[in-house]
């Protein structure tokens, strides 16, 4: 990766995109994610990131209604806590309170729909989605004729690692389709093998109108987003004579960045990275689910290699754990574990090179804390030290 980069740097380090500009990594970038996405997405806008994606996204879907003589679709359906960014549009999708705190809505066009909680769901695995419902009502209430779009993550990230039941997105496309609405999966952290396939929507055989892009795009080697859409909706912007996309960020298509991207996407092929995640992942849920045998967990959730364990101090209740989520967060650390706690929920997204040594380790920590967390449930402290020695430190440096 290093190499790759010294070498576009050598060539071209810079060049806007603005004007009909482009480069040939952002060329030859914008063809493979063509080659990657599920039929029919052909067209690619770049981005510097998962934000800018989204934000993106949400304004190509209103200017396509605009350009298309439907000027008053101009709402958004966003989900209660999902994550989609901190900018204006996509700070505004965001379905945590806190995240306007301070801000409030910035764009008050963003309409919230409930969230596909089917793990804990009767009508779950049934025709019956309880989510695709309310959204249905929704529509009716605010009017399909003023909706643009609806945006959703494939597998809720922050807002719990849920994965949806399986008839939960091919309903919501149906009703998407039939009222003239632009379904846009939010891939920021699904897409690029994190499931276990390239993107979170192929797992259900749905092809949405746009998909916003960023994080594994290059693996974090550098700055990069992407919005991938229908050839559709590229060639209504394309063909429109009243009016122009007046819309882009200075470094979208950046060469050094989409070399960059270029080869890590390679890399992930070559050696084979998502058929890891999808197999790590499915041995390691299989050992998270063993976790049910705490009373303190009330479910177990993944897919690749995303996860959430939940904790509570009464698995039917559901009431929280009297233990506050940074003290958990700190007992992991001593023991070498970097893992994320929100509300009681522990999130895990292990990187897809993790070896089996790491996994069986990280399997151990957590099986570890959970009793002691158990034991201080049942008014026990937790015990202080470490037993995993200097294996400890190297899961801590990864």
């Amino acid at each position: 990766m290093a190499e790759v980069a010294k070498r576009q740097i050598e060539d071209i380090e810079y060049v806007s995109l603005f004007w009909g500009n482009s480069n040939v990594p952002a060329i030859e970038l914008a063809t493979r994610l063509a080659q990657l996405a599920p039929p029919g997405l052909g067209q690619v806008m770049f981005t510097s990131g998962g934000s800018d994606s989204v934000e993106t996204a949400i304004r190509l879907a209103r200017l396509y209604h605009f350009v298309q003589g439907r000027p008053q679709k101009q709402k958004v359906l966003a989900r209660e806590r999902a994550y989609h960014g901190v900018f204006g549009l996509s700070g505004s999708a965001t379905g945590f309170d806190a995240f306007h705190e301070g801000f409030g809505l910035l764009d008050p066009g963003i309409v919230r729909v409930a969230a596909p909680y089917c793990y804990r769901c009767p009508n779950a695995g049934t025709s019956q989605c309880c989510a695709v419902d309310q959204t249905a009502k929704v529509i009716e209430t605010e009017g399909a004729d003023t909706i643009a779009a609806i945006i959703v993550e494939p597998v809720m990230g922050a807002g719990g690692s849920i994965v949806p039941s399986a008839d939960y997105l091919p309903r919501l496309a149906r009703l998407c389709r039939d009222n003239q609405i632009l379904l846009i999966s939010d891939e920021v952290v699904t897409g690029f093998g994190r499931t276990g396939r390239w993107f979170g929507v192929d797992h259900w055989g749905v092809v949405p109108d746009m998909m916003a892009c960023a994080k594994g795009l290059t693996s974090g080697y550098a700055p990069l987003g992407a919005v991938i859409m229908k050839d559709e909706i590229g060639r209504a912007f394309r063909e429109t004579k009243d009016h122009q996309l007046h819309h882009g960020v200075t470094y979208s298509g950046h060469p050094v960045c989409c070399a960059l991207a270029l080869k890590n996407l390679e890399i992930i092929e070559q050696e084979k990275l998502i058929e890891r995640a999808r197999d790590l992942g499915k041995r390691l849920l299989e050992q998270f689910e063993e976790f049910r045998e705490f009373e303190i967990v009330g479910d177990v959730r993944g897919l690749g290699l995303i996860f959430g364990i939940e904790l509570v101090a009464d698995r039917f209740t559901k009431e929280p754990l009297p233990i506050a989520d940074q003290e958990i967060t700190d007992r992991f650390l001593e023991l070498g574990l970097i893992a994320r706690l929100s509300r009681g929920l522990i999130i895990l997204s292990p990187p897809f090179v993790l070896t089996d040594e790491e996994a069986e380790e990280i399997v151990r920590i957590l099986r570890r804390v959970l009793a002691e967390v158990q034991q201080r449930v049942k008014g026990q402290a937790f015990e202080r030290g470490s037993e995993t020695g200097s294996k400890s430190s190297k899961s801590t440096r990864n």
